[in-house]
């Protein structure tokens, strides 16, 4: 196939750049960031003769874009990879609702025996895996 002149390379550059940022999936960034350096190359340094070696250069330099700067990529946009988002729930004042205790928006089952209690009681409670747990001055 014919190679595309630099002012189309330029604008599929620009929209995959403007589309990222609508979507923030750092995947269209380093392909648009492709297209542009391809397009100051088809303008400037080197005529690519097929569309299939644009492309290819595309895809080349969006790889490398991407395995050099998707950390500080993410960084920069606040977001990490190795972070968890679940949060971690230690322990606090519970509310006693029927045979469970409202925590933090939550309802944790307890193997507590809650019949000394009427619902919308307070509690201390702690937090053992995925139970709440009377704290002793409680019991």
């Amino acid at each position: 196939m014919e190679a595309l002149s630099y002012e189309w390379l330029l604008a599929i550059g620009i929209i995959l750049i403007g589309l990222e940022a609508l979507v923030f999936s750092f995947f269209l960034f380093p392909i648009g960031l492709g297209f542009l350096v391809v397009s100051f190359l088809e303008l400037w340094v080197l005529k690519f003769d097929t569309l299939f070696s644009q492309t290819a250069t595309v895809l080349v330099l969006a790889l490398v874009v991407t395995l050099l700067f998707r950390k500080k990529f993410i960084r920069f946009l606040g977001k990490s990879s190795s972070k968890k988002e679940e949060k971690v729930h230690k322990g606090g004042i519970g509310t006693i609702d029927g045979t469970q205790i409202k925590f933090e928006g939550t309802f944790w089952s307890t193997d507590d025996d809650l019949s000394a209690f009427k619902d919308g009681d307070n509690v201390d409670i702690s937090i053992v895996e995925n139970k709440a747990v009377l704290n002793p001055s409680q019991k």
